[in-house]
């Protein structure tokens, strides 16, 4: 029994009405964009309903016999940024890296070569191999790539990154470096000195000896750091002494938008920002949000976050 009769058996729906949205899932999508914490936007492509039920049949009871290494750190139930910060938070010598472009460079071909390749984990066969690429991608111009929005893209990016995680992270133990990916921001730390410089060169290496998926390094934004200097992994800074914080600045405008709120002061449609930035801190530095419990009052704070955060 194939994916398709699976799931139509599951839903109970007609065989050919599943074809048919497979079929047509690559021009499936709403586009949007989203404005970055850091500046710019960020592409997003919702798939139609239909097509969103079956990536997450998808992704709950197919993608999720694909081996995922420890080093990646984003998209995984119980493991956050903190998680990925914290990894780091000890180490003396920080380099963060970037891939160009990430999810746009896993193209349809990557997707239906690594499919054929786990065709027996995944018990499928190679023409379901190549009807799974088409399920998970979108037609961007004359380009098939995994989209940023759909529930089946999370999990395949990081499955797709197995081998070279697994090659990275073997370079790193040898040297003593720690190596976390969060997506397409790759970490690495140690407490040697010089040891970082090689990287760079060591994982473009890499990357051109992988089958797939194509993958390149954004060179702007590289960059190395010390306990000199501030540290930050995934937008999280690390003290000097290994802590970690959100930053004087967010913290700070966190104060503000209390105030301003707590005064009737505050537009209504900013509330709803001020819920998530509470809830991120909480998530990263939670001393901070007692503090500020303390001073404005705890139901006030909880009145804010709503179900963000429960007492």
């Amino acid at each position: 029994m194939n994916f398709i009769e699976r799931i139509a058996k599951e839903y109970s729906l007609p065989r050919e009405k599943l074809s048919y949205i497979c079929y047509q899932a690559p021009y499936s999508y709403k586009y949007y964009k989203i404005q970055k914490r850091d500046g710019g936007y960020r592409d997003i492509y919702h798939p139609s309903a239909e097509l969103k039920v079956i990536q997450r049949w998808l992704s709950a009871k197919l993608f999720s016999e694909l081996p995922l290494h420890d080093a990646a750190m984003a998209y995984r139930k119980g493991i956050s940024i903190r998680s990925n910060a914290e990894a780091h938070s000890m180490s003396n010598f920080i380099l963060r890296m970037d891939f160009k472009n990430f999810f746009p460079s896993i193209k349809r071909d990557d997707l239906t070569r690594f499919f054929v390749d786990k065709r027996c984990l995944l018990g499928i066969t190679e023409e379901e191999a190549l009807q799974l690429s088409r399920v998970v991608s979108i037609k961007d111009g004359d380009d098939y790539y995994l989209p940023i929005g759909a529930p089946s893209s999370p999990v395949l990016a990081n499955a797709i990154m197995y081998d070279i995680d697994v090659s990275v992270s073997k370079y790193c133990a040898k040297n003593s470096i720690f190596y976390t990916r969060y997506a397409d921001d790759l970490t690495f730390s140690t407490k040697k000195v010089d040891v970082l410089k090689y990287i760079p060169r060591v994982v473009e290496g890499i990357l051109r000896d992988e089958k797939y998926p194509t993958l390149s390094l954004n060179h702007k934004k590289t960059s190395f750091s010390s306990k000199k200097r501030t540290r930050r992994v995934t937008g999280v800074k690390i003290t000097p002494e290994g802590n970690l914080s959100v930053g004087r600045d967010l913290k700070r405008k966190i104060r503000t938008m209390v105030y301003l709120h707590l005064k009737g002061e505050l537009e209504v449609s900013d509330l709803s920002t001020l819920s998530g930035l509470i809830s991120y801190v909480n998530s990263i530095e939670p001393d901070f949000i007692e503090r500020l419990a303390s001073k404005y009052g705890l139901n006030e704070i909880y009145e804010i976050l709503g179900k963000n955060v429960s007492r």
